[in-house]
């Protein structure tokens, strides 16, 4: 009498290096996981704001974690990871978008570049406003050598008001139309340059060029803080329409930019299907991230949202259409 074949697996085989994967791609979720809640704790720890520039990477490691779960098999790590991707995602989403401009509206093409104190590169960023051609461009980090040559830059921005420091935090504006007013506002214990622009179809139209100190260290970032919710009361005290540009030191994921934008009651003008990120040059696209911004208060809209080439700084410039809504 024949004996009954043995009953066949339908599972495959694990292989002895399987556990260890498993438990690699785990640990990895669980770092991932953990980085959300950064968010919650940057009012006690200062340097908890940093993980926030990892927004957008901690997303798609945490995708490509995911993936790999489920191309192995392990469907309990996989499902942990789904949750992780939900998380990232949640923490990952960049704030209210200024709205769209309707295409048959004029508008006015302002642009903001930190051009870096160090960078002498100035042919660059003349080439790059002569092809952009601007209504307004606003430039930070200028020193007395960047205030000389922003103002033979273009001939089609005459009109140069300059506030050169050598410490990394002087600003200029250069305009085609002559500015109603160009100063210096201290808010909150820092400075911002108010330039108040007349337009034909916006009237008034006041831009603010920020640029707070950086957060690398417990001071700087508290002074940081403190002059960003200073100035989004400033604002939000005047009906005028408001354009903030500038490098803020802030990505869209931090808490005190969100808080800073609820306060000033502005959103932040970006292109569609992109970070728009902008620092450090010197890093691939996918690696960068989003520090300058242009915001813009409620009555107005925003198009033609573009990052600008390489202009020899740390940072690329940024430049968007801006209309009445």
């Amino acid at each position: 009498m024949t004996p009954p074949p043995e009953k066949i697996s339908d599972r495959r085989p694990r292989s002895a290096w399987a556990p260890r994967a498993q438990l690699t791609l785990a640990l990895c979720l669980g770092v991932l996981g953990l980085m959300p809640l950064t968010y919650f704790a940057v009012e006690w720890v200062w340097w908890m704001d940093l993980f926030s520039h990892m927004a957008w990477h901690a997303l798609w490691a945490s995708v490509l974690v995911c993936v790999a779960c489920g191309v192995m098999r392990f469907w309990h790590t996989a499902a942990f990871g789904v949750c992780v991707v939900g998380a990232c995602a949640l923490w990952s989403w960049q704030g209210p978008v200024a709205p769209a401009l309707a295409q048959q509206a004029p508008g006015q093409t302002l642009c903001v570049a930190n051009v870096l104190t160090s960078n002498q590169d100035h042919a660059r960023a003349r080439a790059w406003l002569t092809q952009r051609a601007p209504s307004g461009a606003f430039f930070v980090e200028v020193d007395a050598r960047w205030e000389r040559a922003l103002s033979a830059m273009s001939p089609q921005l005459e009109h140069v008001r300059g506030f050169p420091r050598q410490d990394n935090f002087g600003v200029a504006s250069l305009t085609r139309a002559q500015p109603a007013s160009a100063k210096l506002v201290t808010v909150g214990g820092w400075h911002a340059l108010e330039v108040l622009l007349p337009t034909e179809q916006l009237g008034q139209l006041r831009v603010l060029v920020v640029h707070p100190l950086p957060p690398i260290g417990a001071d700087y970032t508290r002074r940081r803080n403190a002059h960003m919710q200073a100035l989004g009361a400033f604002i939000a005290a005047s009906n005028q329409p408001t354009v903030v540009l500038g490098a803020l030191n802030m990505t869209p994921w931090s808490p005190h930019f969100r808080s800073f934008v609820r306060a000033a009651r502005l959103a932040r003008a970006k292109p569609a299907w992109r970070r728009a990120a902008t620092w450090p040059t010197g890093f691939p696209d996918i690696l960068r991230i989003p520090i300058d911004h242009v915001l813009v208060s409620e009555r107005l809209a925003a198009r033609a949202v573009e990052v600008g080439p390489d202009i020899g700084s740390d940072h690329l410039p940024v430049c968007v259409e801006i209309g009445l809504r």
